[in-house]
């Protein structure tokens, strides 16, 4: 189980809730401008890319999140759907960098064991990534009083990512973090070739 403070922005990640048996899945970007895809929880398979994350850190405080099946242009957000029936009504989905949000800015925050929980810069710490009761499905929670199992992430080490591809970040639709840029592009791998 990685620590916070370890993460190392080469590797991919598991990313689970419980024993492991059960990871976050990313799938690649779809619908007819492939701008969006899907996330959910399914059965454990480190070997395909869907079940590979990058925790890419921004600054002190902020994290983007994206899957391998994803592609480096595709980070984990969210978005209010009007049909989900936990509080908020607000789901996570995959979404391309140019129409991203706020909500692709995570937040990591620990529970006080081995286990994480995240929170976004559109929703605010008052909501949180939830695993749902039944299904595999996924929302965020404004139910965030300890404990909250379906709220208790781990992440452990795959392999290396090794593609330069993934050295930075580009969200270009926002204009703000920490220092207010048009473009957000930074570089944090120490085996980029800049």
């Amino acid at each position: 189980m990685a620590q916070v403070s370890k993460i190392d922005p080469n590797q991919w990640y598991s990313l689970y809730i419980g024993t492991g048996t059960q990871n976050l899945v990313g799938t690649t970007l779809f619908q007819a401008d492939r701008s969006v895809g899907t996330v959910y929880i399914a059965g454990e398979d480190t070997s395909k890319r869907n079940q590979r994350w990058q925790i890419f850190k921004l600054n002190s405080t902020a994290w983007i999140l994206r899957s391998q099946a994803g592609g480096p242009n595709a980070y984990l957000g969210t978005f209010y759907a009007e049909p989900e029936v936990t509080e908020g009504k607000t789901v996570p989905r995959i979404v391309r960098g140019d129409i991203a949000d706020a909500s692709v800015f995570w937040t990591i925050g620990s529970w006080g064991d081995t286990t994480w929980y995240f929170s976004n810069l559109a929703n605010g710490t008052g909501y949180r990534l939830m695993l749902k009761p039944t299904g595999g499905y996924l929302a965020m929670s404004p139910n965030i009083t300890a404990p909250q199992v379906g709220q208790k992430w781990q992440f452990d080490t795959i392999t290396a990512i090794n593609d330069q591809r993934y050295s930075s970040v580009n969200v270009s639709r926002l204009s703000w973090i920490g220092e207010v840029e048009t473009i957000l592009k930074l570089r944090f791998f120490s085996w980029s070739t800049q």
